[in-house]
């Protein structure tokens, strides 16, 4: 395939996958800046949470509901 291309069209497919790679190594940065920009615009714009972010939530949700699974949890912790 890239043998195919032009080298303007290969600098672009270097570009554009030196941008995911950069993105993808700094998300957290890359999401703090969208995010302003966002504001910026006037939009109210977040990332969408991660499986860990949903799993932290429901997390402290279970906790928040359960305090004595909280305590036996911390108690297990502190055992290891």
């Amino acid at each position: 395939m890239a043998d195919e291309l032009t080298d303007a069209q290969k600098l672009r497919l270097a570009y554009s996958r030196a941008g995911t790679r950069l993105r993808e190594e700094h998300q957290d940065e890359f999401n703090k800046f969208q995010t302003e920009e966002a504001a910026k615009l006037g939009l109210n714009w977040s990332p969408r949470p991660t499986g860990l972010d949903k799993a932290r939530a429901e997390m402290e949700a279970l906790f928040a509901a359960h305090p004595d699974l909280l305590r036996e949890f911390e108690e297990r912790l502190s055992n290891m």
